[in-house]
């Protein structure tokens, strides 16, 4: 048996019941990567049959208060996306009450793949990274609960002292707490960047993380996806992902700024390096370039809308 980790005996006792009758924990593994929650790897057997999972156990308390059904949020959207036979695991069970596991907790399957941040080929890259987010928005009718909001905090919003452009920070709030876009709502990942996607053989076969899945704008997660590879790689390389997303979409898709402007808002009160970025490969990048990168997002983006 290898097992690098050892869980809390309530909730391997949890897990092994879980994954059935007769269920062994053969190997324990944390999976690189995770921020927000604990997150292990686990392969296991029952007689001839061998399963590999993944377990998310929510352990941040400060997010619990804020979102104390986050177990039952993420299990939701996987039945979702089960059933628009979206590239997302299956869950196999999932607990709310204290007693059910000890804390918060999510089970379900494993999927192959790797993330990929250093493609061979950035086109073909960037265009998979689209399309795949364009057949998650086909979704439209869902029973979800969850509704999008926004991740600005109201009370970080002052131009930042980095900036060369207050003025356009001042511009972008005042767009901010005007009245959002009128938009027809459908499934949206919430939180769709690079390393929330896996790669196998230079194609794009997985899609991970979904616990902020939820009802709102298609451009959210556009917005959201396009902030992350402005930091990651440069507003060229992100503007060739809004492209390709418009391209695969059609006609029917109208990309309005004032959702890049929320994303934009949400680095506030400084953008942060997103660790993962270098556990998977991509490097270290200084804050003044993030910055920098930002100022000029909102550059353009302002001239968008005046």
């Amino acid at each position: 048996m290898h097992i690098s980790k050892k869980l809390d005996p309530d909730v391997a006792n949890w897990v092994t019941q879980s994954i059935g009758k007769g269920a062994k924990l053969t190997s324990i593994i944390p999976a690189k990567g995770a921020t927000s929650s604990s997150v292990y790897f686990i392969k296991s057997t029952a007689g001839k049959y061998s399963l590999d999972c993944v377990l998310r156990l929510f352990t941040n308390q400060d997010w619990l208060e804020e979102e104390p059904d986050l177990a039952e949020h993420e299990a939701s959207v996987l039945i979702e996306a089960q059933k628009a036979e979206l590239p997302a695991p299956r869950l196999i069970a999932y607990a709310v009450e204290k007693s059910e596991c000890g804390v918060p907790a999510v089970l379900m399957t494993f999927l192959k793949g790797q993330v990929d941040l250093c493609p061979n080929n950035f086109d073909q890259w960037l265009a998979q990274l689209a399309e795949s987010l364009v057949v998650i928005h086909r979704v439209s009718s869902t029973d979800l609960r969850w509704e999008y909001f926004s991740w600005t905090n109201k009370n970080d919003l002052n131009p930042p002292a980095w900036s060369k452009y207050p003025e356009l920070w001042e511009y972008a709030i005042e767009i901010w707490l005007s009245v959002p876009p009128v938009v027809d709502y459908t499934l949206i990942h919430r939180d769709y960047h690079p390393t929330n996607v896996l790669w196998d053989g230079g194609e794009l076969c997985s899609i991970v993380d979904w616990v902020n899945g939820c009802k709102g704008p298609a451009s959210v997660d556009v917005s959201h996806c396009f902030g992350n590879l402005l930091a990651m790689y440069g507003l060229e390389v992100a503007e060739k992902f809004l492209s390709a997303y418009e391209q695969s979409v059609g006609s029917e898709f109208a990309h309005h700024p004032y959702w890049d402007i929320d994303s934009i808002l949400s680095s506030l009160p400084d953008p942060e390096y997103y660790p993962p970025w270098q556990d998977f490969g991509l490097g270290w990048l200084d804050q003044n370039l993030i910055r920098d990168r930002i100022d000029k997002h909102l550059r353009v983006v302002v001239s968008r809308i005046r």
